[in-house]
């Protein structure tokens, strides 16, 4: 920047920063939507992005009306089996996920934030309602980690936040 051109004034600062949060996260979407598309099932297991046969232990209604899922290792033919602990993995409360019945190819069910991790059990936590959600404990899932556009949301939270308390005058 010159010395003689004046400095950008807070509404262009802002939009600018807007649009590069925007082309950052949109980025980051693209990222994670190629690798699980690109990668296979065993290299994203690899990774610990990918956890299969997992089966319903338990569901209830969270905060806010919220469905919270409860999902544990598989037996041999669906269902529980019983307290095994989960293969290694990269996913830790606060991730996004995708869930799918566990054959390759399936379509994404629903995608949930991740309320918990243990050693036995991931909770993930649903919009849609138990029933929107159609799960049955017999059958197999599989979640993947997606995106996390948590930073995101928050950015955008604080300029909405930070124009009306900090700069009410502007038109920011």
């Amino acid at each position: 920047m010159s010395s003689s051109s004046p400095p950008p004034s807070l509404s262009s600062f802002v939009a600018l920063h807007r649009r590069l949060i925007g082309l950052e996260r949109d980025a980051e979407v693209a990222q994670t939507e190629d690798r699980n598309e690109r990668v296979g099932k065993a290299e994203l297991e690899k990774r610990g992005c990918l956890v299969d046969k997992l089966a319903v232990s338990a569901a209830r209604t969270g905060m806010f009306g919220r469905t919270v899922v409860e999902l544990r290792r598989a037996g041999g033919g669906g269902g529980m089996g019983g307290d095994r602990p989960l293969p290694a993995n990269a996913i830790t409360a606060g991730d996004i996920v995708g869930l799918s019945a566990s054959p390759a190819g399936s379509a994404q069910i629903a995608s949930g934030v991740v309320a918990s991790v243990s050693q036995a059990a991931i909770a993930v936590t649903f919009e849609e309602s138990r029933e929107a959600l159609e799960m049955s404990e017999e059958e197999v899932y599989k979640i993947v980690k997606l995106a996390n556009d948590v930073t995101y949301r928050r950015l955008k939270r604080w300029r909405s936040h930070s124009r009306s308390q900090w700069y009410p005058d502007t038109t920011v």
